[in-house]
């Protein structure tokens, strides 16, 4: 084959590979694309914002493994925060669900989770520290484990107890837009599940379009 042919074949297929990656407008759209039907089902939106987000998963996930720890930060896209909380209201427009919307605030959400590829971290960490001692570190001190770029805190934190049923630890926390999309990383400081400090690149979701 020709080399320039070649090049050619190349350049077309890495254009056809980027503009097939998952986005989260992909995502938005197919929510607002529900609203121009005749036939508005509730129900339905509710279905396609959930299969969309698990189709463009990729494009809302980074994840970082380090001595079989397994850290995994998942952004949460607030029109599906917004759906759940209207999750008993058995019929709304696209003005309510975007009042509901603008009520979460200039702030991106997101799920940090904490496993171990070798264990159970949840019982490892459980059985190391008396329950109020480790109750008192994960829902509140730990928080300040977790910055951008070293230096803005979470604005949101919660802890998502799963009284073990999860193998590790779930955290709902959130960063101020403006401040993640011009950070580079996530660092979490020292804490009871590491022993030295980790950076995770963030990029990824900081740049993407929202």
């Amino acid at each position: 084959m020709n080399f320039n042919v070649l090049l050619i074949t190349l350049l077309s297929v890495s254009n056809i590979s980027c503009s097939n990656k998952p986005s989260k407008a992909d995502f938005r759209n197919s929510i607002a694309s529900e609203f121009e039907k005749e036939s508005l089902n509730q129900s339905d939106i509710r279905n396609v914002a959930q299969q969309s987000y698990q189709k463009n998963e990729k494009s809302f996930i980074v994840d970082k493994e380090i001595n079989g720890l397994i850290i995994q930060l998942k952004n949460i896209p607030v029109e599906l925060l917004a759906l759940k909380e209207l999750k008993n209201t058995p019929s709304f427009s696209k003005t309510q669900l975007d009042s509901v919307i603008k009520s979460y605030g200039e702030i991106e959400y997101f799920n940090l989770q904490f496993t171990s590829k070798t264990s159970n971290l949840y019982r490892d960490i459980k059985g190391k520290y008396k329950p109020e001692m480790l109750q008192n570190i994960l829902n509140s001190k730990i928080s300040s484990s977790f910055k951008l770029d070293s230096v803005h805190l979470p604005v949101v934190f919660h802890y998502n107890s799963t009284m073990g049923v999860f193998p590790g630890f779930s955290f709902f926390i959130g960063f101020e837009k403006s401040q993640f999309q011009k950070s580079k990383k996530l660092i979490i400081e020292k804490s009871i599940f590491n022993e030295t400090k980790i950076e995770i690149d963030i990029t990824s979701l900081a740049n993407s379009k929202s």
